[in-house]
């Protein structure tokens, strides 16, 4: 947490926006608080995504006592039999029952924070539920519904999570039966000027597509951020994505950031 406020205090001339999260749970950080009261001394407008098991009453409380800006929940199922074919292990009622508990703790907080969006992933598991789910979830109270397509990293149509061909699919079968993005992959990415992940360890990453840290551009107990931006290691990543975004792995399987 040292770290995290040293980091804080110096990005905090430039970063509008922090995403507390990354490759793993925020609700189970001890720490979590500690981190949102630091951010919102920086006047950061901060961003959580959970699986949402972990909307215990004391939480959300907390969330919204540090004016969380934007709660993003995954629900991605409709019952428990679809959701857990996704996300295994999962107790789908025990997501539902902490998005009602957000809802009915704002409320009684009197607090429009957080925004509170239920995120759903498109999968062929669901696909055909999504306009009548989603006016359900609606009506719970949430401030938004979002639908997000979803990655594969073998696109197959025998994967029985992969929606059919369609509105949503991110992929298309090409002329020799294999499914690409639907996207051209046109080298440019609006996301690397605006966005960047840093890791808890201080890796600078170029965006949440490498999830495994494969792209470090810097390490932030060893070197100032802006030294980082205009670095060396940053730049020959750059001249890579604005010559040939198809030839890095992580943008390959990516539509992000195309939409100029």
């Amino acid at each position: 947490m040292g770290l995290f406020g040293q980091w804080a205090e110096a990005l905090s001339p430039t970063v509008i926006w922090l995403n507390l999260y990354f490759q793993g749970e925020p609700m189970l950080h001890h720490n979590l608080d500690k981190a949102l009261e630091i951010a919102r001394q920086h006047r950061f407008y901060t961003v959580i995504s959970t699986n949402g098991h972990y909307l215990t009453e004391e939480h959300c409380g907390m969330l919204v006592d540090k004016r969380l800006g934007r709660l993003i929940i995954s629900l991605d199922g409709f019952d428990q039999q679809s959701y857990a074919q996704y996300r295994k292990g999962g107790d789908y009622q025990r997501v539902v029952e902490g998005i009602e508990r957000m809802i009915r703790i704002k409320k009684e907080m009197n607090s429009p924070y957080p925004y509170l969006i239920v995120q759903t992933l498109a999968l062929r598991t669901t696909e055909d539920q999504l306009k009548l789910r989603i006016r359900e979830i609606y009506r719970k109270g949430v401030d938004a519904v979002e639908i997000k397509t979803a990655q594969f990293y073998h696109p197959d149509p025998e994967n029985n999570l992969m929606p059919r061909t369609g509105r949503w699919s991110r992929y298309k079968a090409d002329a020799t039966g294999n499914f690409t993005l639907k996207s051209t992959l046109p080298d440019h990415c609006s996301r690397f000027w605006g966005s960047v992940v840093i890791t808890w360890d201080g890796r600078v990453l170029p965006c949440c597509y490498d999830k495994d840290g494969d792209h470090m551009m810097g390490n932030l107990p060893d070197q100032d951020f802006s030294s980082i931006w205009h670095g060396e290691s940053r730049r020959t990543f750059a001249q890579r994505l604005f010559t040939h975004r198809k030839g890095i792995e992580i943008c390959r399987n990516c539509d992000q950031g195309l939409q100029l």
